[in-house]
């Protein structure tokens, strides 16, 4: 059942990443830019080019969401060495219109963020080592529009009221004092 359940993990972290959850974190994207970023799942500290960065909310994202998982399957958390997301990122500002169909209301001649994302997930125990591999692309308006906004502030709000409901009240504290700082203002206030 771990076996499974480890390698399950692993795609799931590059899933995650590469997918709606990531919309939280778009400007702090776009204003860090292209690079590689690692994210230790267990901590969620991240790191951008080998230098130590405030989490971005995805981070607590995969950290809240493995933990429950781990618990749910009965899994002992402590069985975990390590739990990484390594993620090369390269962005670029695209004028003109978008390449890709996305969810995101626009016009033609608006500014775009194209952003290629290449993830490789570890996740080891004991003496076992799983691994994952994902490639993505994504693209949004930029800057957001208030509607965009709005929606990223919708998604997070709803993860945090579900994610709260499984934790104790000081984990509730220290996860919302993270994603509040690594939305950079995204949140609703």
């Amino acid at each position: 059942m771990k076996k499974k359940r480890f390698s399950h993990h692993v795609d799931i972290f590059c899933e995650m990443f590469c997918g709606w959850r990531l919309t939280n974190c778009y400007d702090r994207l776009v204003e860090l830019g292209s690079g590689e970023y690692e994210i230790d799942v267990l901590s969620e500290a991240c790191v951008k080019d080998g230098v130590s960065i405030a989490p971005l909310s995805i981070a607590g994202e995969l950290t809240v969401w493995f933990k429950k998982d781990l618990e749910d399957a009965h899994i002992d958390f402590a069985l975990v060495r390590t739990a990484r997301l390594h993620v090369k990122i390269d962005i670029e500002r695209l004028v003109g219109g978008r390449r890709t169909n996305v969810a995101f209301p626009g016009k033609d001649g608006a500014s775009y963020v194209r952003c290629r994302i290449d993830c490789h997930a570890l996740l080891e125990s004991g003496d076992d080592r799983y691994e994952a591999e994902k490639e993505d692309y994504d693209e949004w308006p930029y800057p957001l529009s208030k509607t965009a906004q709005q929606v990223a502030r919708a998604a997070i709000s709803a993860v945090t009221i579900r994610a709260a409901a499984r934790l104790a009240p000081a984990e509730i504290a220290a996860h919302l004092d993270v994603r509040l700082k690594s939305c950079g203002g995204l949140v609703a206030r």
